[in-house]
Order: structure tokens, then sequence, then C-alpha cells
């Protein structure tokens, strides 16, 4: 009887571990180290339905340990560039917080086949070995003496529970909406991780633009202090040529700062993509132009953000758990019912002497039980029960009111985004248009100064405004690529291409300026359209 009861708990063991690993999303396979770019989440019957597979994250063990770094699987010469699209990509195949996330998402459906329970039984065992006297009437003499024999027993218990009134329901639901909630969330630190990668990416052509900006300047008025050198005395003015070198030592500690701004940024990119910091990359294009993207009207994009933002879904979600937590609450009142089934089995070696009963339910050391029965159980404290069931309900209550609130604050958020980058479209066409009459002020002073007709003071001054317009045109044009990308962030970036659509428009006629005055005077030492941005990387090493 005790062999067989052992093989019949092994074989229950065995199944019941087959039956777990068997179990979608056990031990999954992995298939990449990193999140998909294929990421989306919507709404279906009430339930959150996401194209991340689980299995994209690694297994624990085959996480790299501080000190190691994922290689760099690109070839040679692509090491050097890449493109934004690239570094999306990379982000979200290699971002560690993204593979942080996906681990919730795991830990959310364990919790969910946890609330599973139903018709799945609970094996309870225990083994019990210790030496026991021979002489049961003289037991504490019998055991000095050393008139022993050993005792060994087993307990196996198992419960089936059958009906809870609707608790395992509402708590599968309850785990359900954990699942849902941690999809939701990946979704919005992919869409955060975008954001930031395009932050950085812009960050460094806005550095990139600022030094290139600076060098031209700095070789301008070195050039035009040559040229003041090479005159008669006479014809000098000492105070102005000395001017204009103070003016370029202060644009020479600008160019340092903003190569050290330009280090930090890449970076920052190597955080974001999981590249080891001595990895050589680049980007692509150095040159910061304006994203010539138009946009659908604003009552468009509010509307598709209530219905598709994370955040939105993520306070419906808060909602219905605090209900079912009310719900679940009252259900705890009742009880519940299971079946269960025992097996004790006790043997001892040797004779015992001074035993009386020989009943196998009665003898404590020869014994072989087992049983089969129906269960109800459940606990009435109606005083603390209702006190939890209103607690409940208060903040049922409360999350509902606080959703509403929420709502209309993520509507103005979105309403912002909307009017900020309309506003800073207008900062970008406003920041040309300056930047076009500065221009034509540099040319103009230049001319009038080598015909001698003109005051170097003029020349001076117009090229500091020149810098400080031609500044604050790129600074506006990286404050609008942002707004748009902010904007993206918050609708989502499928819906985002689904409201917006990109010009084939050129930029000028875009944004404005004095295109004109490109035309007929293009050999104004900033004008963009003149510079090699190749041969720009390889000189200064950007």
């Amino acid at each position: 009887m005790q062999r067989c009861v052992l093989i019949g708990l092994a074989l229950i063991l065995s199944f019941l571990a087959q039956e777990v690993c068997a179990r979608p999303g056990w031990h999954k396979p992995v298939q990449q180290s990193g999140i998909p770019a294929d990421v989306a989440v919507e709404i279906k019957g009430g339930r959150v339905h996401s194209t991340v597979p689980v299995t994209a994250y690694p297994k624990i063990e085959e996480i790299d340990t501080p000190g190691e770094w994922l290689d760099l699987k690109l070839d040679p010469a692509e090491k050097r560039m890449l493109t934004l699209e690239s570094c999306i990509k990379m982000a979200m195949e290699r971002n560690r917080r993204l593979i942080a996330a996906g681990y919730d998402i795991e830990a959310a459906e364990n919790q969910l086949m946890e609330a599973r329970a139903t018709l799945w039984p609970v094996i309870e065992y225990k083994y019990r070995m210790a030496p026991v006297p021979q002489d049961v009437d003289d037991a504490l003499n019998s055991f000095f003496k050393g008139e022993l024999t050993f005792f060994q027993s087993i307990h196996v218990g198992i419960g089936v529970p059958v009906m809870t009134f609707g608790r395992l329901h509402t708590a599968k639901r309850l785990a359900q909406g954990g699942v849902d909630a941690a999809k939701l969330r990946l979704s919005s630190l992919r869409e955060d991780t975008i954001y930031q990668v395009k932050k950085i990416y812009y960050g460094i052509q806005l550095a990139s633009e600022t030094i290139r900006l600076l060098r031209e300047a700095v070789n301008q008025l070195a050039k035009k202090i040559d040229d003041d050198a090479d005159r008669e005395l006479k014809q000098m003015d000492p105070y102005n040529t000395l001017k204009l070198k103070i003016f370029k030592s202060e644009l020479e500690n600008r160019i340092d700062e903003a190569q050290n701004n330009l280090e930090l940024a890449y970076e920052g990119l190597r955080i974001q993509l999981d590249l080891e910091p001595e990895a050589e990359i680049k980007i692509d294009s150095l040159q910061l132009k304006p994203l010539l993207h138009e946009m659908e009207e604003e009552r468009r994009f509010i509307e598709t953000a209530m219905e598709h933002q994370p955040e939105s879904k993520l306070l419906d979600i808060g909602v219905e758990t605090r209900r079912r937590q009310y719900k679940l609450e009252r259900l705890n009142l009742l009880p519940t019912a299971g079946l269960g089934f025992f097996a004790d089995i006790g043997r001892a070696v040797g004779e015992i002497r001074g035993l009386v009963d020989t009943d196998d339910f009665n003898n404590p050391f020869n014994y072989s039980r087992a049983g089969l029965g129906f269960q109800f159980s459940g606990t009435l404290d109606f005083h603390g029960a209702v006190a939890k069931i209103r607690k409940a309900k208060a903040e049922y209550y409360k999350a509902s009111y606080e959703r509403l609130i929420a709502r209309r604050g993520l509507s103005l958020e979105m309403k912002q985004a909307y009017l900020d980058t309309q506003r800073k479209r207008k900062e970008v066409s406003r920041a040309k248009k300056s930047e076009s009459m500065a221009q034509q002020m540099v040319f103009l002073s230049k001319m009038n100064s080598d015909m001698g007709i003109g005051d170097d003071k003029d020349y001076a001054e117009a090229v500091k405004l020149l810098l400080v317009n031609r500044g604050q045109y790129f600074k506006t044009v990286f404050d609008f690529n942002m707004a748009l990308a902010n904007l993206e962030k918050k609708i989502g970036n499928s819906h985002f291409g689904k409201l917006t659509s990109v010009s084939d428009r050129p930029d000028y006629e875009v944004f404005g300026g004095d295109d004109d005055f490109d035309v007929h005077y293009k050999d104004t030492f900033f004008d963009e359209d003149h510079v090699d941005m190749e041969g720009r990387q390889n000189e200064d090493g950007i």
C-alpha cells in the first residue's frame, strides 16, 4: 500500500509538471534580445491586444552581466553612419528599458495563470521519520535503554476547487487587467524611447550646425583681422581690431562648449542603443532641417489620442480594476466548495509492545488511512467585511471621478502639443526671414568695407547679428522637430502617420524666406547650401 501511494504521488507530480511547462508562455524560446519595432496595442472586446511577442526578451540566464556588452552587428562601414530610422530600429531591439518592461508582461501573465485555478488540484504532502520506543507502556525507560525502533510516515492530500461563487473568475479578470496594463505600459515606453532617440539625434545635428556656424565665423573674423593688419597704420582702427579679436575668442569658447555637448549627445545615443562606450558611431546627416509635415485639424488629433493613447486606456483599466476589487470584497462573504482526497501511511520497523488497539485508524505506529469527500468552507466576519466593502466602494467611486478629470487633462495636453507644433512652425518661418535679412546685412557691410566706404564696426555688428539669427533659426528648427516628435509620442507612431503627410514642396515655400536673395547672393559665408557635409564631417571629426 505504501509503495502504491508513493508511485501514485510521483505520477501526479510528473503529470502536473508536464502540464505547467506545456502552458503557453512557460519557458518561452528566445527570438531576439529586444522588443521588435512592430509593437502595437489596441482594444478589442474590452481587452487589450498587442502584437508584442513576449518571446522578444531573453531569459535571465542569457542577460549579459555588467561590464559585458551586446555586439553591434553591423558592417564596418555601417558602424560609422546611422540614419534616424536605423537608430530607432536598434533602440527597439536593444534598449534595456524595453527588455525590462517585457518581464512585467511575463510577471502579469503568470499572475493570470495563478488565478486560473478552478479544477486544478492542489497537492499537499508530508513525510516524517523518527525513532520510537519499543515498549509503549514504559516509553521513557525504553527510550533511554536504547530499546528503539524506526518509524516513518507519509501524508498526501489533494484538494480540487470546484466552485468559488465568482471569486476565482473575478480574480482572473483582475489578473487579465494587469496583463493589459503591462502591455500598455510597454507601448508607452516604446513611444518614449522613440522620442528620446529623436531628441538625441536632432540634438547632434543642432550641435554640429552650431559648431560649423561658429567655425565659419571664426575663420571670417581671422581673415578680416589679417586684412586689417596688412593695411597702412594710418588706415587702421586698433580699437575695432581689438573688438574683433575679443569677439573671435568668445566664439572659440562657444565652439569648445558645443563640442562637449556633441560628445555627450553621442554617448546618450550609445546608451539608448545599448552600445559599448567605445563604439564608433556617426549619424548619416549633420544638416538640421525642418520636417515638412502637413497635419490634419486639431479635433482629429484629440479624438484619436483619447481613443488610442495608452495613458487613456490605462485610466479605464484602473477604474475597472477598482470595480472588480469592490465586487471581490462582496463575494468574499460567500463560501467555497471543493473535493478532497487524503492518504496517510505509517509503518514502524520491528514489534512495539503495549499497544491495545490494533485497528488501522487507531494504531499510531502502523496504519493505512484514506478518504474522499466534499467540503464547504468560509468565514463570516460581518463587521470586517462591511468595512472592507465600503472602503472598496469608495476607492472605486474615487477612481471613476479621477478618470474624468484625468481624461480632460489628457485632452488638454494633446491640444497644447498640437498648438505648440503650429506655433513653432510659424517661429521657423519668422526665424528664416530674419536670418535672410541678417545675411543681406553681412553681405552689404562687407562689400562697403572692401570698397572703403564702410565702417569695420558695421561689419562686426552685422556678423554678430547674423550669428544670433542663424543660431536662433537652428534652435527653432530643433524645437519644431521635437514638437512634432512630442505630438507623435502622445498619439502613437501608427496613428501619427495617418493624420500627417509629408509635403513635396521645398522648405522655403513651406516656411518662407527670401528666396530671391539666396539666388543672387550665394557667396555669403553662412550659406548652408554651399557647405560640403561629408567634407565637414571628415575635417571636423564630428
